[in-house]
């Protein structure tokens, strides 16, 4: 017996690898706060898939031509925080002015601006009843009066159904507010309460730091947010009856999860199969900040979780100068060889309402280009944050989100950012930065290999990073570059393409989707790959091995693909 110490089952992966003829079995010691475990595993569990199926007829068979692609695997998202909308009024509802335009309604106004930057999917954030920022139900049917009614929440929802957007709301499954019903009982009846078993470690043998006469479970303990019991199977109805009701009502596509790697993961299996059964295409996202993402996202789970590895690397590499820290975080999570989610489609972005705003927090505000060149062209789905498509600017306080969550008002030529009673005033125009995101998400979506395609790292330096994209069903491949350096850069670099002409081809014609430029590239190889890439009889598909020389302007980049002869 000989014992190997590695940090996580890929290392473990490469070293069975290169032992296999030797190693039949082996024990697997975990550590957790309950102690130490171990158990046994026979070696042939950890044997590659591609050992019994070829990569790149795994993807071909999910690409499919996107034939069969749900609405989600396609998606461009647009996260909104309604209550941010409320300014001054976010604690004090009842100065809100009877009669005037709610929230929900303004948000139509946006509808025109959603569709010019190529937004097919909205996220809402919290739209029910709470006392403060939303995450603090107290009712899980009817909207907040905050924001305004059940029914102008189904006039939003339908006002995007039909400029073709889907929408999707956030779900606090974990806990509540101490106003919700339940717990209101819990407090006035105590042990007599019918609610008691509805939240999580109540102990009447000592008080809460808020004074009440039991303690209980809360989230990351603030006592405020009351954690359920999701062992209890009238929390869990409760919880399904009112994503039924969601979804009955609103007619919803989908929901995020709120702080998903603290939930139940018995209940968010049940989830997963309650929505499925009601509505097929209906997506499930978590938001998971830590940890292995596929834990949360598989057949049995979500569908996706938040990409929180790949917000970091993007924002820091570019602060850094050293894309090798972003080369690194896409290898690990997207190459077709071991890529731990090379299945998935993960939730990308580069701010939401809890970290500080692109606009803040990237140094160069000139690498806001390349950053969103990043997030479109990576495998994933990628989400803009509400108004950082203009980089207004917004850091978390110590003890506040709000300038992370202003009230944002759109006018012909410009937005007014309020927060805090300040006031200014962003160009709706003049960046640049609207119309490049319009430009990448049209590429995008005419795209098959950046909706679909695996992902292969060509070349990596501190301020420069190429790779390809190839839906190989498609005969596409996709080669990105990106320069964030102030200098123009010249490379030459030699990558497989899946070829769109014919065998005897060697010269390939090319050209930037971002620039309208055309190259040529040199084949220097041919390989028919009609075995490796599909069992159809009728695809006609083989790799080029290319070389490009070219030069990739300063503080952008180039999106490359072959014209169809």
């Amino acid at each position: 017996m000989q014992a190997i110490h590695a940090r996580n089952f890929f290392l473990i992966q490469s070293w069975l690898k290169e032992n296999k003829q030797r190693i039949t079995m082996i024990i697997v010691t975990t550590k957790s706060k309950t102690g130490r475990n171990q158990f046994a595993i026979p070696t042939g569990m950890y044997k590659r898939k591609e050992s019994d199926m070829n990569r790149q007829a795994e993807y071909a068979k999910r690409d499919n031509m996107n034939l069969k692609s749900k609405w989600y695997e396609s998606a461009v998202f647009y996260h909104l925080f309604p209550l941010g909308f409320c300014g001054e009024n976010l604690y004090n509802p009842a100065e809100n002015s009877p009669g005037a335009e709610t929230v929900l309604n303004k948000i139509h106004s946006w509808i025109p601006h959603l569709r010019s930057i190529g937004i097919t999917a909205v996220l809402l954030g919290p739209v029910f009843h709470s006392m403060t920022h939303g995450y603090d139900l107290q009712d899980y049917r009817n909207v907040d009066p905050r924001l305004g009614t059940n029914e102008d929440l189904v006039a939003l929802v339908n006002a995007l159904h039909n400029a073709g957007i889907q929408v999707v709301l956030d779900a606090v499954f974990h806990h509540s507010g101490r106003d919700f019903p339940a717990f209101a009982d819990l407090r006035k009846h105590g042990t007599a309460s019918q609610y008691r078993d509805w939240f999580s470690n109540v102990d009447f043998n000592s008080r809460s730091s808020l004074g009440d006469p039991f303690n209980y479970g809360s989230w990351n303990g603030h006592m405020e947010l009351v954690k359920f019991n999701l062992d209890n199977p009238d929390v869990i109805n409760h919880h399904l009856n009112a994503v039924r009701h969601w979804i009955e009502v609103f007619n919803i596509d989908g929901l995020r999860l709120d702080v998903a790697d603290c939930l139940d993961m018995g209940f968010q299996k049940t989830l997963r199969r309650f929505c499925d059964h009601i509505k097929s295409d209906f997506w499930l996202m978590g938001e998971v900040v830590h940890g292995d993402y596929s834990d949360w996202a598989n057949d049995q789970t979500l569908h996706s979780t938040t990409n929180y590895e790949m917000y970091k690397s993007i924002y820091s590499s570019h602060n850094d100068h050293n894309f090798f820290e972003v080369a690194y975080a896409l290898n690990r999570q997207f190459n077709p060889e071991n890529g731990i989610y090379s299945q998935l489609r993960l939730y990308n972005f580069i701010d939401n309402h809890d970290v500080d705003r692109i606009g803040s927090q990237i140094v160069e505000r000139n690498h806001l280009r390349t950053v969103h060149m990043l997030l479109f062209t990576i495998p994933g789905i990628p989400s803009l944050y509400y108004g950082s498509e203009w980089a207004i600017p917004g850091r978390r306080r110590e003890n506040s989100d709000s300038p992370l969550r202003p009230a944002i008002h759109l006018s012909s030529d410009s937005l007014a950012v309020i927060s805090n009673q300040n006031i200014a005033n962003y160009p709706l125009h003049g960046n640049g930065l609207p119309e490049l995101i319009a430009r990448l998400a049209e590429i995008r979506n005419q795209s098959p290999s950046l909706l679909h395609g695996d992902y292969r790292q060509i070349l990596v330096d501190h301020c420069l990073l190429a790779f390809t994209r190839t839906c190989w069903i498609s005969d596409e491949t996709t080669l990105v570059i990106v320069n964030s350096s102030e200098s123009a850069a010249s490379i030459t670099l030699q990558f497989k393409m899946a070829s769109k002409g014919t065998m005897t081809d060697d010269h390939i014609t090319l050209r930037d989707q971002l620039s309208n430029e055309y190259f040529t590239g040199f084949a220097t190889h041919s390989d028919n790959c009609r075995n490796d890439c599909t069992n159809r009889s009728n695809y006609r598909g083989f790799t080029q091995l290319l070389n490009l020389s070219i030069a990739v302007p300063p503080r952008s980049g180039r999106i490359i693909q072959q014209i169809e002869r």
